[in-house]
């Protein structure tokens, strides 16, 4: 029987890819993660929620 972790879909034998600014560096795994949260937080601030019916 195989190990759950040898059965990934993602190779994650090697070591990461890093993207860096200035003095912060951050893995490219991590970055994507932190868009996303960003993208997720401003489409909650501009889609409206839904209204009554007393409008």
């Amino acid at each position: 029987m195989q190990s759950v972790l040898s059965m990934a879909l993602i190779n994650l034998n090697h070591p990461a890819h890093y993207v860096g600014i200035g003095p912060f560096q951050v893995s490219v795994g991590n970055f994507i993660i932190i868009l996303s949260m960003f993208v997720i937080f401003a489409l909650a601030i501009f889609i409206p929620f839904p209204h009554g019916k007393d409008e």
